[in-house]
């Protein structure tokens, strides 16, 4: 187990078949001294360790489909979905899980206004109710993970 932040931890590139991303929504000073979205900076910082084919379920507020992150999307997953936390839950939290499977990036532009016009229209979103059990599959072969440390170890 690794401990600290996980900007500040060591991970292999490729080590996992699944990433499951609920980052914290802050708007946080970066280096440069302008802000920047930690939901942003989870989902580009992550993506190496999610393996080819993998599977990213990432977990932010409906109205955090901005044009960069769905960019980011686009660009990087192949079948993505979007589904909206069930009633509860999502009129408290405001929630969608954004589901994708990881693909090299390409070289052609994709559209974004898709995924953007759920930001719009959040009822419009399915419930995760509603997603088929077997709908995504995670890849049967096992990955060797070489490298998994946090900025501190058990110290």
């Amino acid at each position: 187990m690794g401990f600290g932040s996980f900007f500040h931890s060591s991970i292999s590139r490729e080590a996992f078949h699944l990433l499951f991303l609920n980052p914290p929504y802050l708007s946080v000073i970066n280096e440069s001294g302008g802000r920047s979205r930690h939901e942003k900076r989870f989902l580009i910082e992550s993506l190496p360790a999610l393996a080819y084919g993998g599977l990213l379920i990432y977990v932010i507020p409906y109205y955090r489909l901005t044009p960069d992150i769905c960019r980011i999307l686009v660009d990087n997953f192949d079948d993505l979905t979007v589904w909206r936390f069930t009633e509860s839950e999502f009129r408290k939290f405001k929630q969608v899980a954004v589901l994708g499977v990881r693909k090299p990036r390409g070289t052609e532009l994709q559209d974004t206004l898709c995924l953007e016009e759920l930001a719009s229209a959040p009822m419009s979103i399915r419930s995760l109710a509603e997603m088929p059990e077997e709908r995504y599959a995670l890849p049967d072969h096992p990955i060797e993970v070489n490298t998994f440390k946090g900025g501190r170890f058990n110290q």
